[in-house]
Order: structure tokens, then sequence, then C-alpha cells
């Protein structure tokens, strides 16, 4: 299949079944996910494999998703942030590079991924993990070997009203940001609420705010 196809068919899963992945086979995984471009050939990168369930316990009780507690195994990204490009955030950029090297290999294997950013602050995570200051929690990747075949998911919008040449002549976003500033908010809040209150209302928030997909 050629690396078109596998960007195109490569879909977010969060259903997987029981089974792990084999140590090595995630780290050859992780090998190529290293050969991503990185800014001033940095190389920063460093990834933690979860699969302790009192740590993505932890993770859901602090607001992490809870695709990350019921999925056999994760990986947390992590890259060095000491840079002097704050404005670009260059640490990101390459620490996502090397994510989505990640993924599209893990789709050539029948490997399922998904994306996770909705996790606890990265004060909690460096607690968690045990990271220094300079280590920044990027996202996390829930892995594993897909329970059925995903749905596909149709593109939104037409590559012609996403191209533009010398200028921004782009059509807005439709909705994007409704109540967008209300639910920043509501976010923030949730963050600073203790440890005991996000365990008791963390599943009701799961149910209730938390968007759901098919695969």
């Amino acid at each position: 299949m050629e690396i078109a196809n596998f960007i195109k068919e490569r879909r977010s899963i969060r259903k997987f079944k029981p089974e792990p992945v084999p140590l090595e086979e995630i780290k050859e995984m992780l090998d190529v996910a290293r050969y991503a471009p990185s800014a001033c050939n940095i190389q920063g990168w460093r990834f933690i494999i979860v699969t302790d369930d009192n740590i993505k316990q932890q993770i859901f009780d602090n607001g992490g998703s809870i695709a990350v507690k019921n999925s056999p195994q994760s990986i947390l990204f992590i890259y060095d942030n000491r840079t002097d490009n704050n404005e670009y955030q260059d640490y990101v950029q390459s620490a996502c590079a090397a994510i989505q090297n990640f993924m599209i290999y893990a789709k050539s294997k029948n490997i399922g991924t998904c994306w996770i950013n909705h996790l606890p602050t990265k004060r909690v995570m460096r607690k968690i993990f045990n990271l220094q200051s300079y280590y920044e929690p990027i996202a996390m990747v829930v892995f594993g070997y897909p329970e059925t075949e995903p749905t596909a998911i149709p593109r939104k919008e037409d590559i012609e009203e996403m191209v533009a040449v010398n200028n921004s002549n782009f059509l807005p976003f439709k909705d994007r940001a409704k109540n967008l500033k209300s639910r920043t908010f509501l976010r923030k809040i949730y963050y600073l609420l203790p440890g005991f209150i996000k365990k008791r209302i963390n599943n009701l928030i799961d149910k209730k705010f938390v968007k759901k997909f098919d695969n």
C-alpha cells in the first residue's frame, strides 16, 4: 500500500483487543517515530510506555480521557522544552512530528492508535511520571489491536476551501468558536478542583460532556 493510502485510511481507534502489542514491536515503532524532523536537529524526544492500571487510573482521576484508562497500552510523548523559540514552540512541533510517524507506521502494522491531549495538567503529569521541569508532556497515544474494523470518517471540507496562494482569503470555520470562552473557563475551573472531587464527578463528565466516537 502506498504511503498516501496509509495516511488517508488511518483512523483514531479507542476500542482494542485485550492482548498487548509486544514490547519489542513498540520499540521498533518508536525507533521509526524518532526519525521525524526536529528543530535544529535537537532530537529531544522521550517516550514512556504505560501499561500499569494504577497509573492509568491516576490519569483518569485527575481529568484525563477514559480512553487512556481503558486502553491496554499507551505512550506519553515528551520533548525537551529548552528552546529560544517560544514564539513558535518548536519543541511541540518536533514532538508532534514523531507522533505522526508513530501512528502512520502503526497503521502499516495493523495496530490502531488514538492521539490524546485530554489529559491532566502538565504539572500533574510531571508528578505522576516523576519528570523534570524541562521535559514537556506533549500528548499520549493509546494503541493496540483494533477490536473492530474502523468506520470511515470523511473530511469536512474540500481541499479547495483549505488552500490559498499568497493571501489568506479563507472562508471562516463554521461554529468553531461557539461557546469557546465559557468552555475554556470551565476547563480551568475543573483543573483547579481537588483530586477527590474530580474522582467523584469524572464518570459523569465523561458521560455528559465528552464527545463519543464509534471507533
